[in-house]
């Protein structure tokens, strides 16, 4: 290989990483937060129904509480499309004073049926498998299969802490912050101070 061959394939490299640098870069920094669509998609806490409405046999809704380590009467749940459709997701939250705070927030537990059985889905919302959660929704677009997950949690009448949340093909891991001031109308990137 000559040497004029050579610096033309490197510089072709150089240039493949650096625009592929610059896209993974770019991609991060346009997710652009849309409330409305967030409000017409969520599911707030209290509206879910016994788990044993939805089609679950004796089985899956016994290794489902086991999993969050629930009673069937503590909690509400509900299918959801993560991205693979209802058929394979499950939310239980929390229905009782013990899981439930004064503002709305309840525990939340997500669940993806893989093969014929229900795992809980992981996120880097720390050691314990839910998350509390006054709202929650799955937005496309689709990061590894599964879609962005969004996260509201009350912490006042004045804000409302809103994380999205991209799978990236093991579990779901915080990307964006907001703080959304619900009297106003208005959202502020990073979290609520």
């Amino acid at each position: 290989m000559s040497d004029t061959q050579f610096r033309r394939e490197h510089r072709l490299v150089l240039l493949a990483v650096l625009l592929s640098v610059f896209s993974v870069s770019a991609v991060a920094q346009t997710t652009d937060f849309d409330v409305e669509t967030f409000r017409k998609h969520w599911y707030p806490s209290h509206e879910g129904k016994s788990i044993t409405t939805l089609g679950l046999n004796h089985a899956e809704i016994s290794s489902v509480l086991a999993s969050a380590g629930m009673r069937q009467q503590s909690v509400l749940a509900r299918r959801v499309d993560m991205g693979e459709g209802a058929e394979h997701g499950l939310v239980i939250q929390g229905n009782d004073y013990n899981l439930c705070g004064g503002t709305g927030n309840c525990s939340t537990w997500f669940f993806r049926k893989i093969g014929a059985k229900w795992a809980p889905v992981k996120g880097d919302w720390g050691p314990d498998p839910d998350v509390y959660t006054s709202a929650f929704a799955f937005l496309p677009p689709k990061r590894h299969g599964l879609y962005e997950l969004v996260v509201m949690t009350h912490e006042s009448s004045d804000d409302a802490a809103i994380e999205v949340l991209w799978f990236d093909g093991k579990q779901y891991r915080s990307n964006q912050d907001y703080c959304w001031h619900p009297q106003e109308n208005k959202i502020v990137g990073g979290p609520c101070r």
